[in-house]
């Protein structure tokens, strides 16, 4: 069983989380982001996993991200359990945590939607107001032990946004997508996915990305 048998192996650091096939899990079809990433179950523990696939982006895109994540051993960052390199690279995948609210951006959303039908004069107000701050306490928490781990590792995340923040089925804030980029091509930047907003006014200027850009997206995603 490879999913049981990673992290005990003999082989180095970074050729542990090689998969020699998908066999140990079942496929969902289920998508958690349409068409890359779908939803899978671990076999042996049905524990839910995500399987995101070589569809929009390259092996050694999911490679370096794989890579990233090794180094990263923080409660608050997604985990990685498996890279499997199909032969033909269509179909190759990485397999990692799975986060059962999704990301904090749909979170936002759905809290912004909620807020807006709600016309009634509710006398739970207080006690509303008071979840909501614990639970901007704890994304705020959560969020910054990641980014410390990350300065502590000489590392950055690089394009931090809600939708690169996942929520576990108790809300626990997860960075995932860590790219590391240290520049944006103003053709990516331009890009109508990409959430620009977020990103320091520096890097818009073409300037390198470090921790300290992080920061500044970090506050605008808690303002």
């Amino acid at each position: 069983n490879h999913y049981i048998e990673m992290g005990t192996s003999s082989q180095p650091i970074s050729e542990w989380y090689k998969l020699k096939s998908l066999d140990d899990f079942t496929i969902l079809n289920e998508y958690i982001k349409e068409p890359q990433i779908k939803k899978g179950v671990v076999i042996s523990t049905s524990q839910p996993v995500a399987i995101k696939y070589s569809i929009n982006c390259s092996l050694n895109d999911l490679k370096n991200e794989c890579d990233i994540l090794i180094r990263c051993s923080h409660p608050s960052i997604q985990k990685l359990i498996g890279l499997y390199e199909s032969p033909d690279n269509n179909s190759s995948a990485m397999i990692t945590q799975y986060c059962a609210q999704r990301s904090l951006d749909e979170y936002l959303r759905n809290t912004a939607n909620n807020n807006n039908d709600d016309d009634d004069d509710d006398e739970d107000e207080d006690e509303e107001d008071n979840q909501d701050y614990n639970m901007q306490y704890k994304f705020i928490y959560h969020i910054c032990q990641a980014m410390k781990h990350l300065e502590e590792k000489r590392m950055f995340h690089g394009y931090l946004n809600p939708s690169n923040i996942l929520l576990d089925e108790e809300y626990n804030p997860i960075l995932n997508n860590i790219k590391m980029r240290e520049n944006y091509s103003k053709d990516e930047i331009e890009q109508s996915n990409m959430m620009i907003n977020y990103l320091a006014p520096e890097i818009l200027s073409g300037y390198k990305n470090s921790i300290k850009a992080d920061v500044y997206s970090f506050g605008l995603i808690m303002e």
